[in-house]
Order: structure tokens, then C-alpha cells, then sequence
């Protein structure tokens, strides 16, 4: 299965939770600062992927200069 069916349908199903239709480019940016706190890189990802397709990115908090304990 290709990744982005695999985002589509996570996306899906989070927005059926919440009773309106998915939205990823509203629902990434919201999810960046608890993605941030545990994993940093993988918002540098999104961030990454978001400009090489053109698409608007914005995560509201920079990244911490270390990892937080576990």
C-alpha cells in the first residue's frame, strides 16, 4: 500500500471522528506541535515535503534545541 493511501485514510478517519470532511492541510499544521515534542525531525520532514510540493506549510512553534526525556 502507498504511503499516502495510508495518510488519506488516517486523515479520513480523523475527520469522520470529528464529523467533517478531511482536511490535511488544515489537520497537519494542528498536529505538528505533538509531533514535534517527541519526534523533531519528522516535522522538519513534513516541513520538507510540504515545500517541495508547493504546498503552504506552517507549524506554529520552532523546534526545541534538544529532545525531551522520555
Amino acid at each position: 500500500m502507498r504511503a499516502g493511501k495510508v495518510y488519506e485514510e488516517l486523515f479520513a478517519a480523523v475527520a469522520a471522528a470529528h464529523g467533517r470532511a478531511p482536511d490535511v492541510r488544515s489537520l497537519a499544521p494542528g498536529c505538528a506541535d505533538t509531533t514535534r515534542m517527541g519526534a523533531p525531525e519528522l516535522v522538519e520532514e513534513m516541513e520538507g515535503v510540504a515545500d517541495g510540493a508547493g504546498v503552504p506549510f506552517s507549524a506554529s512553534s520552532p523546534a526545541p534545541r534538544s529532545r525531551p526525556p522520555r
